[in-house]
């Protein structure tokens, strides 16, 4: 008797869930439909959309070809503009960097006459505190 209970409770159970899924499959059953439903509209929007575009298109190509010419002519004066304004910065590059280049050769100059200048100031340093040393020496020595 106790088993049937327990069997009862627990088919009373699958039953209550068996419910619940059947209550959500028709939930999800429904909005499967809408969500397509919903894409379907979306699509058929898209679609009026890409139409108008393509007519739009076809207008801005019909333009395009119809200012092609007069750009043209306009392109080819900035070409030439464009290329006396390459020689000229390129005449400057060279000028700046013949600059560039004394710079650094006058760089390289001042470091070595400073590196020269530090080397004779430490050996006058050196020289000093020789002197400085045999001068006391040589006052030890009178004293």
């Amino acid at each position: 008797a106790q088993k049937i209970k327990t069997l009862e409770e627990r088919n009373l159970a699958l039953k209550a869930e068996l419910d619940e899924l059947q209550a959500n499959m028709g939930q999800i059953k429904t909005d499967r439909s809408d969500v397509l439903e919903h894409l379907q509209r979306d699509l058929r929007s898209k679609n009026d959309a890409l139409a108008e575009l393509q007519t739009t298109l076809a207008e801005t190509q019909e333009q395009l070809a119809a200012t092609t010419t007069s750009k043209d002519e306009a392109m080819k004066e900035i070409k030439e503009s464009s290329s006396r304004e390459q020689r000229k910065l390129t005449q400057q590059n060279k000028a700046l960097s013949d600059e560039l280049f004394e710079l650094k050769a006058f760089q390289e100059r001042k470091a070595a006459l400073e590196a020269e200048l530090l080397e004779m100031r430490k050996n006058v340093s050196d020289l000093k505190t020789r002197h400085e040393q045999e001068v006391a020496e040589l006052k030890r020595d009178f004293d």
